[in-house]
């Protein structure tokens, strides 16, 4: 399961805004977004060995994290690709840590989770 998650470190680096921008150096050790070590780090990388199912929980309207970065993980990956497995909505998580889904891909998607 991703919730929010980042799938391809360069792309992030160059989409984040400035603030965020200076947590890649400490998290990859690296600064220089051509640095291959971004590419080896980045789970787009391995996106083709997966064998498991995935659930990815992302915000449509997250400014930080876009949602580019929960679809280019579905793409990168052949099993995943077609796949009921990205939700894009505008669900936020409530005080409670609980998603509020806004959106109808939620429940077309997570009948195939509780098989």
């Amino acid at each position: 399961m991703s919730y929010y998650g980042v799938s391809d470190l360069r792309q992030l680096g160059e989409a984040t805004h400035k603030f965020e921008s200076g947590y890649l150096k400490t998290l990859v050790g690296a600064s220089d977004l051509a640095d291959p070590v971004f590419a080896a780090r980045s789970p787009i990388t391995h996106a083709a060995q997966i064998s498991a199912p995935v659930l990815l929980l992302q915000d449509a309207d997250d400014k930080v994290n876009p949602p580019e970065q929960s679809l280019s993980w579905r793409a990168g990956s052949p099993k995943l690709a077609g796949a009921a497995t990205s939700i894009c909505s505008r669900a936020r998580p409530t005080a409670s840590s609980r998603w509020t889904p806004c959106a109808p891909a939620w429940a077309s998607s997570s009948g195939s989770w509780t098989r």
